[in-house]
């Protein structure tokens, strides 16, 4: 972020990607650079960057460097244990057995499997409305539909049950990341996560039956045209035109 930077039409359009979550996908750390003292734009205030000027380039290159090797390892880690806690698991019998596995990953229903600890804002703390909050993106099972995205959000504002600390309009829903932007770690853990498991049953349930009622018309539809083609050939073949 430098003074030129805030002029320019490209940088700003990184800028949204990078806020929105769209470069924080698994694997890539989006981190700001502040070049000689410039004013940072308010969608960074609450996220870690780096001061930088003619005088400590090389400093802050080395930071880089050493900051680099550490944080591939923690994602490698992190990564691990997402995929090991988003592996479906065999049910089990009564008697101990283990059941046949699951149809496949994708017909199981979504859950959140952790939070994305590195995507995590700050609060201002500037005395402001609302300057003790901050975002939390959390990590899905797998990445949504277009429809179980926009349901999510029109659930989380009309939740089935909520509490008096519940905020509507703060959820998002980018990739396989649900971003909850307003809220503080305290307020996910007393209030929020109970709303969140409401949330997600009746979405999962809703863009279920949804999914089920497409298939089905798509197999009337299906057998509308073969019965037309059965029609056409049956017809065309008692025709005689001699």
């Amino acid at each position: 972020m430098s003074e030129a930077s805030r002029d320019s039409n490209w940088c700003r359009k990184e800028l949204a990607l990078a806020v929105t979550g769209e470069l924080g996908r698994e694997g890539v750390k989006v981190l700001p650079v502040r070049v000689d003292g410039a004013a940072m734009p308010g969608s960074l205030l609450d996220v870690y960057y780096l001061a930088v000027s003619a005088d400590n380039v090389s400093e802050v290159a080395e930071q880089v460097a050493v900051a680099i090797p550490k944080h591939q390892e923690e994602q490698r880690e992190r990564s691990a244990k997402r995929r090991e806690a988003a592996r479906p698991t065999a049910p089990r019998t009564p008697a101990g057995r283990a059941t046949p596995p699951f149809a496949g990953a994708d017909e199981e229903p979504i859950r959140i499997v952790g939070i994305v600890e590195e995507g995590i804002g700050r609060p201002r703390n500037d005395g402001t409305r609302g300057s003790a909050l901050y975002r939390i993106p959390l990590r899905l099972s797998r990445r949504p539909s277009s429809v179980w995205a926009r349901h999510f959000v029109e659930t989380w504002n009309h939740p089935p049950r909520w509490t008096t600390m519940h905020r509507p309009g703060i959820a998002s829903v980018s990739g396989d990341t649900v971003v909850l932007n307003g809220t503080t770690m305290e307020e996910l853990e007393r209030y929020h996560i109970e709303t969140l498991r409401h949330v997600l049953d009746k979405v999962n349930q809703d863009v279920a039956e949804h999914e089920a009622q497409e298939r089905a018309r798509a197999e009337r539809e299906k057998q509308r045209r073969r019965e037309h083609d059965e029609n056409v050939r049956d017809v065309a073949s008692r025709l005689k035109f001699d």
